[in-house]
Order: structure tokens, then C-alpha cells, then sequence
């Protein structure tokens, strides 16, 4: 790997995460070469976070800032897909991911036995930032949203790690974003051209309750609130009013809260059809029952009585 690669990606992860960039221990920085990814020409670097050396939480816990200008030679969007113990299924989604050179693949392994972080490597991942330890999923898409921010990239998106979603169906959302000039492209399996595959177990009809609640706290239709299918402008996390730097958004609230304070803060929100994929005999979902479920209610609730901000 030529070092001004290295020496491009190392200082801007660093930034974006509130670390120095000398990386103090526990946190250890190891880039290697992953290869082209089919279609492009170039060769790309992988980032695996060992720990965090931070001082403290305030050191971590830095406002995101937005690059003040974008190459537009480079990828236009960051996807980033969390992901714990998904070997076998992370690489289906980094391989659907589309090929016109718009995105690129943030993998963020957190925590996974199972040599999930190779198998995203092997198949083309742009970055592949690893938790030590679970840190939640929330602390996970952050991480990989910091990540994108630094790389420069003018949209971030977000796709499940277990091959739920249908990652080609981003360039259209993208499309359309672009197109009606909305901020934030939400999917939605339930609007005309979305669709569910496979058993939902009961969960059709819970996505649309809770679909339904949001709703009504955030005082907007949203049909598919649940769905972790996202895509929307990088400028959104500089407003100050979205904080995601908030220790209580490290599990599956971070999603919820973004919808809502996009909603809220008056920026166009679109929904986008797109697809829900269940797989029965590998499992389908790693929420923990009323807990999580919990965890997805009570952002719009606590934002909207102004328990939290």
C-alpha cells in the first residue's frame, strides 16, 4: 500500500472520533490492502479499530463536522452497514452493493467471533472499522457515519449487515433524492414498489404499530419508521440540534432519533420503496425482545415530551 493512502485515511478517522492521531493505546489503527472491488479501479484500505485510547468520554464525543468540499472524482455516498457475526451474509450484501461508482462500503464490525470483518475485506468493503468488544448497534453506525464524514463524502446511507435490505435499490433512492431535492430518502417496504420476502413472524404488524406511534408524535405519515434502509445529505449531523455524541443513543435509538429530528427540524423527508428480506433458517433479527423494542419507541417519545434533545 503506498503510504499516502495510509497517511490520507489514518488522521481523518482519528479527527472525526476525537482521538489524537498518534492513536494512543488501547486504540490501534491496522490498514492494509483489500484489493479493487470488482468493477473499480482502484485498490482501497481497511481501518480495524482495535479499542478506543480516547481520554475519557468528552475526548470521544465530538461534534461531527461536515468537509467543507467534496471531490467530486470520488464516491458520492458512504454505506455504512453495521454488522455482528454476519460471516456468511456480509459478504452478499457488500456484493449487491451498486456498481456505478456513486458509493462505497463502510463495514463496521462490532465485536464479531466469527471473521465477519474478513469476509467484508475479502469482498470489497472501502473501510472496515472493529469493535473489540459489542459496543451497540447505535455506537456502530456512528462510527461508520464519522468515518464517511471524514473520507468527505456528501451523502451517507445505511443497509443492514444480514442481507435484509437489497443494497442496489440505494442508486434509486439516491435518484430520487436528487431528484425532488429532499434531504433524507427513508425506506419503506409498505409504499407502492416496496415489498417483504420471506416470514415476518409476526412482524408486519408490529413495524406498522409502531410506524403508526411515531407518526403521531412526530405529527408526520411515516409508513416504514422500523426499516433500517437510509439515505440522506451529510450536512444533516452538522446541525447542532443533532447530536448523536449522546451515550444513550448507542443501541437502537440512534436510527429512530435521526428520522424524527430530520422530521422535526423541518428538512424534506421522502420515502423510498425498498425491499425487506427475512431468512428464516439463518435467522432474521438480533433485537432482544421488549427491551429493544423499547429502545425503537422511546426517542420519539422522550424527544417529543423533551426528556431528551
Amino acid at each position: 500500500m503506498e503510504s499516502g493512502v495510509t497517511s490520507a485515511i489514518v488522521p481523518n478517522i482519528f479527527a472525526a472520533s476525537g482521538c489524537s492521531q498518534s492513536a494512543p493505546p488501547p486504540y490501534r489503527a491496522e490498514l492494509g490492502p483489500v484489493g479493487a472491488r470488482p468493477g473499480h479501479g482502484t485498490t482501497e484500505c481497511c481501518l480495524v479499530v482495535l479499542g478506543r485510547g480516547c481520554a475519557g468520554a468528552a475526548a470521544r464525543r465530538r461534534p461531527f463536522a461536515y468537509p467543507p468540499s467534496v471531490n467530486t472524482s470520488e464516491p458520492l455516498v458512504a454505506v455504512v452497514i453495521p454488522a455482528l457475526n454476519e460471516a456468511g451474509k456480509i459478504g452478499r450484501v457488500l456484493d449487491k452493493l451498486p456498481r456505478d461508482g456513486r458509493f462505497e462500503a463502510i463495514v463496521v464490525d462490532d465485536g464479531s467471533t466469527d471473521g465477519t470483518g474478513d469476509e467484508a475485506r475479502a469482498h470489497g468493503a472501502a473501510v472496515v472499522i472493529r469493535h473489540e468488544r459489542r459496543m451497540g448497534v447505535g455506537a456502530a453506525i456512528r462510527d461508520g457515519w464519522q468515518a464517511g464524514l471524514a473520507r468527505g463524502r456528501p451523502f451517507l446511507a445505511l443497509v443492514s449487515g444480514d442481507d435484509q435490505h437489497e443494497p442496489a435499490e440505494l442508486a434509486a433512492a439516491l435518484d430520487a433524492l436528487l431528484a425532488t431535492g429532499a434531504d433524507y430518502a427513508q425506506g419503506s417496504r409498505w409504499v407502492a414498489g416496496g415489498r417483504v420476502e420471506g416470514p415476518t413472524g409476526g412482524r408486519g404488524f408490529g413495524t406498522r404499530l409502531y410506524s403508526a406511534i411515531f407518526s403521531l408524535l412526530v405529527l408526520r405519515r411515516i409508513t416504514d419508521a422500523t426499516n433500517g434502509f437510509r439515505l440522506f445529505r451529510s450536512s444533516l449531523l452538522a446541525d447542532p440540534a443533532i447530536d448523536l455524541d449522546q451515550p444513550w443513543l448507542d443501541s437502537y435509538d440512534l436510527e429512530p432519533y435521526v428520522l424524527y429530528k430530520a422530521i422535526r427540524r423541518g428538512y424534506r423527508v421522502i420515502e423510498v420503496p425498498c425491499t425487506v428480506r427475512y431468512h428464516a433458517r439463518e435467522g432474521y433479527t438480533k433485537m432482544r425482545g421488549l427491551r429493544d423494542w423499547w429502545r425503537l419507541f422511546r426517542p420519539a417519545l422522550l424527544l417529543r415530551s423533551g426528556l431528551k434533545r
